[in-house]
């Protein structure tokens, strides 16, 4: 099999991260003997492009920070879910009676029903808007 400079340039940066295994190191190796414009061209790229490591410079603080109000999210989130699904719950409660012959469906909408619809609605857009926000930011 002919080993292609995209072959080559595919493998290059597990090679310069060192996390090539070593027959791949190898392969690479003899490549750049093979071509030495190819490996002048791959060492000038690899000097002044991202294969570096790029520090990052971040506050000790800021993973406590993070972890505190990630934190705060699930428990907000955790406590809409549970306004959310009582108010659910309390919607079927005021429709649904029991008698004597078995469950019997009220369609009547009473003023309870109109604001236990209303509060529960409220839950869940705020329940589904936390974890939504948890979701985005990687929390």
């Amino acid at each position: 099999m002919k080993v292609t400079r995209d072959v080559i340039t595919d493998l290059l940066p597990i090679y310069v991260s060192g996390e090539a295994s070593a027959d791949t190191h190898a392969l690479v190796e003899e490549f750049f003997k093979q071509d030495p414009a190819f490996a002048r061209l791959a060492q000038d790229e690899r000097s002044r492009t991202m294969l570096h490591p790029v520090p990052l410079h971040l506050p000790p603080e800021h993973e406590k920070a993070t972890l505190a109000r990630t934190k705060r999210l699930l428990r907000w989130r955790t406590n809409l879910f549970t306004y959310a699904l009582m108010f659910t719950a309390a919607i079927f409660a005021t429709m649904i009676q029991t008698q004597a012959g078995g469950l019997v469906i009220k369609p009547a909408l009473t003023f309870g029903v109109i604001i236990s619809v209303v509060l529960a609605l409220a839950g869940w857009i705020g329940y589904f808007v936390a974890d939504r926000r948890l979701r985005v930011t990687g929390l």
